[in-house]
């Protein structure tokens, strides 16, 4: 059986190398974000995200060595104030 990202691509009619499996590349890329971006969002330097990201009071994963964070999370995050116990430094 293939891997589930080629069946996911497979279902949707999205071949490795097409125009249209390189729009969703895009797409991706701008949903999910690095620390970097997340800092210039937010108007604070990287070290205050990695901070708060590993005290668990800004919504993100690690993965392997490096923190991602969903464009959306955190703009609920920021609108409903989730886990908000200590403005940001």
């Amino acid at each position: 059986m293939g891997s589930p990202t080629l069946n996911w691509a497979a279902m949707f009619g999205i071949g490795f190398g097409s125009r249209r499996s390189m729009e969703v590349l895009r797409v991706d890329k701008k949903e999910i974000l690095d620390v970097e971006e997340v800092a210039d969002l937010l108007s604070v330097s990287p070290w205050t995200v990695r901070e708060q990201a590993r005290q668990g009071r800004l919504p993100g994963r690690k993965v392997g060595k490096e923190w991602r964070f969903s464009r959306q999370g955190l703009l609920d995050w920021l609108r409903e104030g989730i886990g908000v116990s200590d403005p940001m430094d």
